[in-house]
């Protein structure tokens, strides 16, 4: 699907990539995010579970994930914990949440953009159109920092440990 989005006009492919994500991210913001989507469509939420009550049980978790290291107790502050599919699921909403912003208020955003977890690709005009988006989208936010890789002198990208390269024909 989108393979088949992609615009000859947007010839260059980039991708994207959270850095530290599970450690950066902001969970607090993740679950409002998640939260808000609750609120806004309740189908989502089990018959028996009320928003406010996901809100107390996330935060729940959050406020009490504790580490060990060399016999020493540690809250975890920042981030989310390493392990834990709340992390995993939280990271997700929040990433979604600011790339949703930057192609949606973005001056130039790309053509084409997919994204899995902290991996996107996005098809754009050249180099300077792919570095202004990256620009742009950390502007947005001061927990998730993006980086961009370019594509190699013979046109391949990586994206999702697999290596794309481009149809000569």
């Amino acid at each position: 699907r989108f393979l088949a989005s992609l615009n000859p006009s947007y010839p260059y492919h980039s991708s994207l990539d959270v850095q530290s994500l599970y450690t950066s991210c902001d969970m607090r913001l993740a679950t409002k995010s998640a939260i808000s989507s609750f609120e806004q469509n309740p189908s989502l939420l089990p018959s028996n579970l009320s928003s406010s009550t996901i809100r107390t049980l996330i935060s729940f978790c959050l406020d009490n994930s504790y580490l060990e290291f060399n016999g020493s107790f540690y809250s975890q502050d920042v981030g989310g914990p390493m392990g834990s599919p709340l992390t995993v699921q939280l990271a997700e909403i929040r990433v979604a949440e600011v790339e949703d912003l930057a192609l949606s208020t973005s001056p130039d955003p790309p053509n084409s953009y997919c994204h899995f977890v902290d991996d996107g690709l996005g098809s754009f005009r050249d180099r300077q159109h792919a570095d202004s988006f990256l620009n742009f989208i950390n502007s947005l936010t001061d927990d998730l920092t993006f980086t961009l890789e370019h594509p190699s002198p013979d046109g391949t990208i990586p994206f999702l440990d697999v290596l794309i390269h481009p149809d000569k024909s």
